[in-house]
């Protein structure tokens, strides 16, 4: 009986258990970043520069009740997840001799 043979299977369920724990991970600290970089600065920056920044850049003033955005804000989520899936979707592909090659499972 040999123990450490190299033609042993890994252990059942290990790459699942390996994706699941990255996949957590990676929306835990998507979460973290978002809201410790985005929102705080956000909700402590906006009302003290309200009106401030548009003069320094030469265009004029925002007014409260009139949205100047092209796109809506559910339109810019929808749209940038989108792409992010695009984007990874792009990436599982490695390029082999200048040719788009699918993985190797």
């Amino acid at each position: 009986m040999m123990l450490l043979s190299r033609h042993q299977p890994a252990a059942p369920g290990l790459p699942e258990s390996v994706f699941a724990l990255e996949m957590i991970d990676f929306l835990v600290e998507f979460v973290i970043t978002g809201i410790i970089f985005g929102l705080i600065p956000t909700l402590y920056f906006v009302p003290m520069l309200y009106g401030k920044i548009e003069p320094l850049m030469g265009i004029k003033p925002r007014t409260a009740g009139k949205n100047d955005s092209m796109f809506d804000v559910p339109m810019g989520i929808i749209g940038s997840g989108i792409l992010a899936i695009i984007k990874e979707r792009l990436n599982e592909y490695k390029p082999s001799h200048g040719k788009l090659t699918m993985p190797v499972k």
